[in-house]
């Protein structure tokens, strides 16, 4: 059996990799990673694979510091109860 945090890391994991996965293919649907190569004057290696790779990284950061706030956010309890109407 896992442990809450266990869980709470493999789903936000799993999550956020399902997201970054249609988030990448979505966008690079659409935008060429040559493209942003051009446009960007960082010295990035020029290669296809290579942008495609760093976009899923920055979708899977992304999306995982989404999951990983909300996981946060729904753990964290009041000092008191509110009142019952």
């Amino acid at each position: 059996m896992m442990r809450r945090r266990q869980r709470n890391f493999a789903v936000v994991g799993w999550t956020s990799f399902l997201v970054a996965s249609i988030a990448t293919m979505l966008f690079f649907a659409w935008i060429d990673p040559m493209t942003l190569a051009d446009v960007a004057d960082a010295p990035l290696p020029r290669d296809r694979m290579t942008g495609y790779a760093i976009g899923f990284f920055f979708f899977w950061l992304v999306s995982a510091s989404g999951g990983a706030l909300t996981c946060y956010l729904m753990s964290t309890q009041h000092e008191e109860e509110p009142p019952q109407d």
